[in-house]
């Protein structure tokens, strides 16, 4: 599969705005809700808040748009996603868990406990995406079969469905059958499978798919824009509680579907001029390590913090944004390129 200028661009914007939403989320949870700072900084994270959708989407993008060239041994397929995705995070979990150790007041260490935070990504909120995105990709023949032999509009409809029933009422039957909550629906494929359906089609018919985008535009930008300003007031209404909107889940799925589509609209436009640069080439490369560290300085940031005179949102949220964006780009990419020099060096003593 050659490498395509909006995907790299995709993927880059996705990371750079996940990092917002966890530098933003601090003071959504503190703010006054009824203060402006507050309004103002909700709606930007929350019309961000698409952007694991996003990954969801793009990968299985990306898992369709090799299968049309190229068809890979599927044990082979599963390895090379082990060595590119799970080893990294195992890593991260075990540097994520001995941050938490060294801090003290968490938890005594245990070997069997560390095992559990790795199978289920609890150890650190945003892990989960692993846990969803590792259960997509080892049901690839299922989407082989899926692809090849249901129709786009009907497997669409389908999981959709899916999607609605699994988010709105598993934890529930979970509940009736188990007599226990259930925690992990945020981990669950089916709560994802919209997403993923719609970028295996987009890899598996890729050149229609971005011909209408570029043919509808116009409609794909004022579509978005009345599904966003749909999204930030009805959520702000419900996050401060003055309204009960029960459809909430439904109307932010349909807004991360339209908010993919502009995007990919955005990327096509701008994509191969952007991707020139080479910063968000770094950024692109290393955005999966990125990915995994920045809530770590964060989580180091805010015990700075805390541990200094009680400053402002606005300074805590700059200083947050310092350490997350500017600490895990440098540290993720000098990484990669030692890494990179290593491996050369090593190549040439074989």
């Amino acid at each position: 599969m050659t490498k395509k200028s909006e995907i790299s661009f995709l993927n880059t914007l996705f990371c750079l705005l996940v990092i917002f939403i966890h530098v933003a989320s601090e003071p959504v949870s503190k703010l006054s809700r009824d203060s402006f700072s507050y309004a103002a900084v909700f709606f930007f994270w929350r019309i961000s808040a698409f952007v694991v959708q996003g990954f969801i989407f793009l990968s299985g993008l990306k898992m369709f748009l090799s299968v049309r060239t190229k068809r890979t041994d599927y044990v082979k397929y599963c390895a090379a996603r082990f060595k590119k995705i799970v080893e990294p995070y195992v890593f991260f979990v075990c540097v994520f868990y001995g941050y938490f150790l060294h801090k003290g007041g968490y938890f005594d260490f245990s070997l069997a406990e560390l095992g559990k935070y790795i199978l289920n990504g609890t150890l650190a909120a945003h892990f989960y995406f692993v846990i969803v995105i590792v259960q997509f990709y080892l049901l690839k023949p299922l989407w082989e079969k899926m692809t090849g032999n249901v129709r786009p509009i009907y497997a669409i409809l389908l999981s959709l469905a899916v999607n609605v029933l699994c988010v709105r009422f598993l934890p529930q039957l979970i509940f009736v059958i188990s007599g226990k909550e259930f925690a992990y629906n945020d981990r669950i494929f089916s709560t994802y499978l919209i997403y993923w359906t719609m970028g295996c089609y987009a890899g598996m018919n890729y050149n229609y798919f971005t011909e209408r985008i570029k043919k509808y535009n116009l409609k794909i930008c004022a579509l978005f824009a009345l599904a966003a300003a749909a999204e930030a007031v009805v959520s702000y209404l419900q996050f401060t509680q003055r309204i009960s909107f029960k459809y909430i889940d439904e109307l932010h799925m349909l807004y991360c579907c339209m908010a993919i589509i502009f995007c990919y609209a955005i990327a096509l436009k701008f994509g191969v001029k952007l991707m020139n640069s080479r910063i968000l080439k770094e950024i692109n490369g290393a955005s999966y390590y990125i990915y995994l560290l920045h809530p770590l300085l964060i989580f180091i940031a805010n015990d700075k913090i805390a541990e200094n005179e009680v400053i402002s949102q606005g300074k805590a949220m700059l200083i947050r944004a310092a350490a997350a964006y500017f600490g895990s780009i440098l540290l993720c990419i000098g990484y990669l390129k030692i890494k990179s020099k290593l491996a050369s060096g090593m190549s040439k003593f074989k």
